[in-house]
């Protein structure tokens, strides 16, 4: 990781404080056997900086980022996720969460445990590492101590801690699925279906991006899944929603191989020539590079 450390000196990093903080993750990240305890602070307390306000774990995903070798950043992100299932393993979910635990309490009053838990898992996404995190992400799922509501578990707490948590959870779950176990969970989000297990609520964009990252799923079940986004998209007729479409074909068009945009491309004409789909589609899939500054257009024109 010696590249990485060179760039970080290279790059006029105005705020000292934050340049000796990203040493800090790297050298961390080289020890034989990291301490998770310093994942967890900085996970609580962000580095002192001058910059706005952002999530714990962002600062820390940013100095691996650094990282350019593609050796080097699997090698990071593998280590990153064995110290979060030490973590995880531990069951934050259930200790934290419990003021009677001497886990709990030896973190003192001020502790906050869906903030931390969540930058743990929103890390967990970033790490990207099935062998390591599915199992520990699966056993929370089957424990369901998460806080339902704006219940007392934390000083000051907030529903949004709850939602951040949750929406956490599920981020960190797509991230490291080794298999189609959660495909009809997807498609119920997809279909705006009722979800009997609130752990696994979400909206049809949870319900996408959940199909998209199922380990060799075929071209047809993503032209599947587009589909029924674009009629919820059609449906309710926002700008956000045109955009997120024109956006999402974009970058599925970007991932190799080219030959499979052009099989979802075929799909899609296929149902829009049957009347499945709505016109404004052909346009859409025809060239999406195309319409961005149409797209733009109606955006900007929504919002003046």
């Amino acid at each position: 990781m010696d590249d990485a450390r060179n760039r970080i000196k290279s790059i006029e990093i105005n705020d000292t404080t934050l340049s000796t903080f990203y040493h800090s993750v790297l050298n961390w990240l080289m020890e034989e056997n990291p301490d998770p305890e310093n994942l967890i602070d900085w996970c609580r307390y962000p580095p002192q900086t001058s910059r706005d306000m952002e999530p714990n774990n962002l600062w820390i995903v940013r100095a691996l980022e650094f990282i350019q070798n593609p050796e080097d950043l699997r090698m990071a992100k593998n280590r990153l996720a064995s110290v979060l299932k030490r973590i995880f393993s531990q069951m934050p979910d259930t200790q934290w969460f419990d003021k009677t635990s001497p886990e709990r309490q030896s973190r003192g009053p001020h502790f906050r445990p869906a903030e931390v838990l969540s930058n743990l898992l929103e890390l967990a996404s970033f790490a990207n590492c099935p062998d390591e995190l599915e199992a520990e992400l699966i056993t929370m799922h089957t424990r369901k101590k998460f806080p339902k509501d704006k219940e007392k578990y934390d000083p000051d707490p907030s529903t949004y801690d709850v939602w951040r948590l949750r929406m956490a959870w599920r981020n960190a779950r797509i991230a490291n699925q080794s298999d189609r176990r959660w495909k009809e969970t997807y498609l119920k989000l997809l279909r705006e279906e009722p979800i009997e297990d609130d752990f696994e609520e979400g909206n049809p964009y949870d319900g996408l991006n959940g199909i998209m990252a199922i380990p060799n799923i075929t071209i047809e079940e993503i032209a599947e899944a587009l589909c029924l986004i674009i009629l919820i998209v059609d449906r309710e007729k926002t700008d956000w929603g045109y955009s997120d479409i024109h956006y999402i074909l974009i970058d599925i068009q970007k991932k190799p191989p080219a030959s499979e945009y052009e099989k979802i491309k075929a799909i899609l004409k296929t149902a829009l020539t049957e009347n499945r789909l709505p016109e404004w589609v052909g346009k859409f899939i025809t060239s999406p590079e195309d319409i961005t500054e149409e797209i733009q257009e109606r955006i900007d024109s929504t919002l003046s």
